[in-house]
């Protein structure tokens, strides 16, 4: 099955990251990237469940080697370009140690535990977020990846004793117990932050919640299919309430201790629409999935990994030498990073995967 509403979405959610930290460098509308990139989460968790729930996971001689050998396959997709962007980052966090207060020997540290892509482990938003910043989402991804093989056979486990659906409503009810707790911690903004944004100890309960309504709708597809009519109206009424969420949790009086976990909130809404968007009935769903957005799907996850660091040296050489309007310095970021992506993706196609 094609899903093409599904990479369409991939393509609307990086471009939502790009403004959010286009927001950040040259005072453009919108903070919406932390919300876009747990629909990465979520389609990533749903489409891993959908292609592997029929598969055995005991194609190897144990569930741990069938662990290893999904994550190597996993690095040598996306590591040559992490570690070129990682690459790319040193000058500017060695900034860090000429003008700031890190030493030489912390830049080192840093620099060793990105190349392994385990930033994520350690429990320290600073740390995570050193060098190429969209990486802490590889780092994660990639720890859960080695999850998948159990995730998968829990999963089935699930599925054969019926309860998926207590799984999932216990889950959504935790993430928002979370909430509550976190609500008047404000002052201990950075450690939430972490544990709920960055790290790969939450993240691993949605990607699971969207995996298993992956296999849901893998065992479902060839149950009848709904009307038009009514597959349309429901498209667009998932999509709505996700985007009036996005405006909700990014509303300028919002107070600042909420970013912490408004990024929970969103996930069932998510996982909702990519189900719905996912089974293409209705007309939401094909205007979603225009030719131009999976063009630049195509090249989401080197969009992804590149934008930052346009952004970042187009910052300073703005700021220090070309003083142009920050809206037209984002419109030519965005087309350099077009660029680099379809770019890179051409070579890595053509001359690495041989």
């Amino acid at each position: 099955m094609k899903f093409d509403s599904i990479a369409s979405l991939r393509g609307y959610a990086m471009l939502l990251v790009f403004c959010s930290h286009c927001g950040a460098f040259f005072s453009a509308p919108g903070v919406w990237g932390g919300i876009a990139v747990c629909l990465f989460f979520v389609i990533s968790g749903f489409l891993i469940g959908y292609r592997h729930f029929d598969k055995d996971e005991h194609t190897h001689k144990s569930l741990f080697q069938s662990c290893i050998v999904y994550v190597k396959s996993k690095y040598k997709k996306f590591y040559l370009l992490y570690m070129i962007m990682l690459i790319v980052g040193i000058p500017i966090t060695f900034l860090g140690v000429i003008y700031g207060n890190r030493t030489f020997f912390d830049f080192l540290i840093r620099l060793g535990v990105h190349s392994t892509l385990l930033q994520s482990l350690v429990p320290n938003s600073n740390f995570v977020l050193s060098f190429n910043w969209p990486s802490w989402y590889l780092s994660t991804s990639i720890i859960i990846y080695f999850f998948v093989p159990f995730i998968l056979k829990f999963v089935k486990w699930l599925f054969k004793k019926h309860y998926v659906w207590y799984f999932l409503i216990i889950t959504t009810v935790l993430n928002l117990l979370i909430v509550i707790v976190i609500s008047p911690q404000a002052e201990a903004y950075d450690i939430w932050y972490y544990l709920l944004y960055l790290s790969p100890y939450v993240r691993i309960v949605h990607f699971t919640q969207a995996f298993c309504v992956g296999a849901y709708l893998k065992r479902q597809k060839f149950c009848g299919k709904h009307s038009y009519l009514s597959a349309t109206v429901k498209e667009f009424l998932a999509v709505t309430l996700f985007i009036v969420l996005i405006f909700l949790f990014t509303y300028p009086a919002l107070p600042y201790s909420l970013l912490a976990y408004s990024y929970i909130i969103p996930i069932p809404f998510s996982i909702l629409m990519v189900y719905i968007l996912a089974r293409q009935e209705g007309w939401v769903s094909k205007i979603l999935a225009n030719k131009f957005v999976l063009g630049i799907s195509a090249v989401s996850f080197e969009f992804y990994m590149i934008h930052r660091m346009v952004l970042v040296y187009a910052d300073y050489a703005n700021r220090y030498t070309l003083n142009l309007n920050g809206y037209l310095v984002a419109f030519i970021c965005c087309i350099i990073t077009l660029v680099l992506s379809f770019a890179y993706k051409r070579l890595y196609d053509r001359r690495v995967t041989k």
